[in-house]
């Protein structure tokens, strides 16, 4: 019998590891209708289970094990599935809110001596004792004489013992606890006393039996009541527990449903899907790679497409110079390592697999190489290399009678030190490693699904990048004329110093109008009102100037929506897909109706409040009349409060004309940048790279002095300035490159 039984390594399978068989020494509820023969039928259910690998289970006992083994030993089809003896035992624990006795499941490897193992329990001691009072153990008589299998139990203290004594450091077993259920290693909630109990039993397991849910808890390495203590992630694993020809129908490698205490049916299986090979160095390493190892779920995990899966690959040497075995080379559908000494065959293996696949492929990696060698053995006539694909294509290096897959398929090859010779060439050969790289990140669906949803992002930005780019150009020109403006309207410390001079001039000609003290109350209360009113006025003006505008930008948003939604219908080939797109997106035509009609109401509510103002300020200037007609020198005061009117409306649209200039750069946070020996006179403090941050309020200037470092020598605001009014270069250049002209 060979010793590599599995040659294409780890494999998902499905393992049970605890079924229990017919006759077996407690709870044995296995039966048939009169006349059949209950072991012929557990054992057909066997044969005809997908489950690779089975625990075969007895309770303190492995006599059922040597039971089935013995039936089945002349049986062909089941020469290639593996069966453990099991042995179930109860602790003299409790620690669940059933007051429980623990389960604890020794597995033991197959291959052992069985003699051993019932050498083991049979110098076992029970808890209980004997009638006369003498030491019990895991015989059938000592077990009859203590009151039966459901009154027994062991301690943990002696159970450690007898497998140090018996075993010595050898541990052909595993021990596994259970999870979930009867016998369980649930902890009652409130209990630390219960809790610590069961610290102590989950730390002298290996391996729990119990479902999904119970994963994330046993894997979980602060999992112990005492926070010092750091657990041991430690694997899960589902089981059939089967005690009946019923069970083994319902529960052998299937799904099958579990009612909880509100009635409803929970989702079990009666099997985990490990990745080992099938046996007991198989399952030891579960105990190493908890995470990776075990998987819980109906369908085999790590489902790939067959077509991008290589299952074997040979050389096909008739040379005669017994250079090449042709026995196949099975590849497993994930990660394979090839190891070996220096020339032994590792890359000329690698080399006829891809020149098999893809000669292209291999042709050009080696043209990346200026002093690279490729193998030769295929010069001769009699050598050829075969590649069997898992969805049973063939193809070969040469053409040959019964080739299938000749069809070259796409693989990515990486001769030996091929990333070393490249980056120690020139730096033209950085597009060649950046395309390798992109190349093997690609491969993997999430990433490439990602990549390709970035890349039409990024086709649609860039569709905006001219809109935006005019945008800006906009800004810019209208911060100029902005800037102009608050010009034209005078210097603003100048006119709220004049308005302060005028109305000290108009309350000289108020004292000495003739009005009573109330009197000049009431009318300066109605020139407040009024100055007050006509403010409301003009920002509400400007406000529809604002909306007309937001309207006019809107539409034209709305319709590159509809040029969107057109090409994107455009690109779609399948014609319910068409007609379901169509059909959703029938909605931006009412948006757009939505949207525009939304606008003209916020725009007809600016209109009503404008009219209502108005009317204000007619009232207040009629009651304003019997006061201007009481004054004397009406004329003068009537200039003074024109001319008071006219330098606060200046005010005001300086106001609103530094809101607008503010509105043109409305980011929370700007970061300025600078690259040391860019621009003469634009050092940085210490690095060639160098960035602030900061909003826009962030204001000063600090002479050059003072501060040598461009960066730190303004503030946010004098930086957003410089670019926007002094980057002539840099905006000349976007000019060029972006077709725009802004004058």
């Amino acid at each position: 019998m060979s010793n590599f039984n599995f040659p294409k390594g780890s494999e998902w399978r499905k393992w049970d590891l605890q079924i229990h068989v017919p006759g077996s020494k407690h709870a044995d509820q296995y039966s048939t209708k009169k006349g059949n023969d209950v072991w012929e039928k557990f054992i057909e259910y066997i044969k005809n289970s997908d489950i690779s690998v089975f625990g075969i289970t007895d309770y303190y006992s492995v006599a059922g094990y040597e039971t089935f083994r013995d039936k089945i030993k002349n049986i062909e089809e089941l020469k290639n599935k593996q069966f453990f003896p099991c042995v179930e035992l109860r602790l003299d624990i409790n620690v669940n809110i059933d007051s429980e006795q623990l389960q604890c499941h020794l597995i033991f490897d197959s291959n052992y001596d069985i003699n051993k193992i019932k050498d083991f329990l049979a110098h076992l001691p029970l808890k209980n004792k004997m009638p006369n009072g003498a030491v019990a153990y895991c015989t059938e008589d000592d077990i009859t004489a203590c009151g039966g299998y459901d009154k027994i139990s062991i301690t943990k203290e002696k159970l450690e013992e007898s497998l140090k004594g018996s075993f010595g450091n050898d541990r052909p077993f595993l021990i596994a606890g259970v999870a979930s259920g009867m016998g369980s290693n649930r902890a009652i909630a409130n209990s630390n006393i219960k809790k610590e109990l069961s610290d102590i039993f989950d730390d002298f397991c290996d391996l729990f039996f119990g479902c999904e849910e119970n994963r994330e808890y046993y894997l979980n390495e602060s999992r112990y009541e005492n926070k010092s203590l750091k657990a041991k992630a430690k694997p899960v694993v589902s089981i059939s527990d089967c005690h009946t020809l019923e069970d083994c129908k319902n529960r052998l490698g299937k799904k099958y449903p579990v009612p909880n205490n509100e009635g409803k049916d929970l989702e079990r299986y009666g099997f985990s899907w490990i990745k080992a090979d099938p046996n007991f160095e198989g399952l030891r390493q579960i105990i190493f790679e908890p995470f990776d190892r075990v998987a819980f779920g109906f369908e085999k995990p790590e489902l790939k497409r067959p077509y991008y899966l290589i299952d074997k690959v040979r050389f096909l040497d008739n040379t005669g110079q017994d250079n090449f075995s042709s026995d196949a080379i099975e590849i497993n559908q994930n990660l394979v390592t090839i190891i070996g000494g220096k020339s032994t065959g590792k890359s000329l293996l690698l080399y006829y697999i891809a020149k098999t696949i893809d000669r292209k492929e291999v042709e050009t990696r080696f043209a990346d190489l200026s002093e690279a060698s490729q193998y030769d053995f295929d010069k001769s006539a009699d050598f050829n290399f075969e590649v069997v694909w898992s969805d049973g294509a063939r193809m070969y290096l040469k053409n040959t009678e019964g080739s299938n897959g000749s069809d070259e398929r796409k693989i990515l090859y990486i001769p030996q030190n091929y990333l070393n010779r490249l980056s120690e060439e020139n730096t033209g050969s950085r597009d060649t490693i950046n395309k390798f790289v992109k190349d093997v990140l690609l491969q993997d669906e999430t990433v490439r699904e990602n990549y390709e949803n970035n890349l039409t992002r990024i086709k649609g930005l860039t569709k905006l990048i001219p809109t935006n780019v005019a945008d800006l150009y906009q800004i810019k020109q209208e911060i100029k004329e902005v800037e102009e403006n608050i010009k034209k309207f005078g210097e603003e410390n100048g006119i709220k110093t004049y308005i302060v001079q005028l109305k000290k001039e108009a309350e000289d000609i108020k004292s000495k109008s003739g009005l009573s003290n109330q009197e000049i109350t009431d009318y300066e209360a109605l020139l407040e009102k009024e100055k007050e009113t006509t403010t409301s006025i003009t920002v509400l003006s400007d406000d529809k100037k604002s909306l007309v505008s937001f309207k006019q930008n809107l539409m034209q948003q709305l319709e590159s929506l509809e040029k969107l939604y057109n090409e994107q219908s455009s690109y779609l080939g399948n014609d319910e897909i068409k007609k379901e797109f169509t059909k959703e997106f029938a909605k931006i035509r009412q948006l757009k109706t939505d949207l525009l009609t939304a606008t003209d109401v916020v725009i007809k509510f600016v209109n009503s409040s404008i009219v209502a103002y108005q009317k204000e300020l007619e009232k207040i200037k009629n009651d304003l009349i019997p006061f201007m007609a009481k004054v004397k020198l009406q004329d003068e005061l009537k200039k003074k409060n024109k001319a008071i009117s006219d330098e606060q409306n200046k005010l005001n649209k300086i106001d609103l004309e530094k809101k607008k200039l503010e509105s043109k750069a409305d980011a929370e946070q700007v970061i300025v940048a600078n690259q040391e020996g860019q621009e003469k006179g634009r050092d940085n403090k210490k690095f060639k790279f160098e960035y602030i941050s900061g909003a826009l309020e962030n204001s000063f200037e600090l002479p050059e002095a003072k501060q040598k470092a461009i960066l730190f020598r303004k503030g946010i605001r004098q930086h957003v300035c410089e670019v926007l009014e002094g980057g002539q270069i840099a905006f000349e250049k976007r000019e060029k490159k972006y077709g725009f002209r802004i004058s």
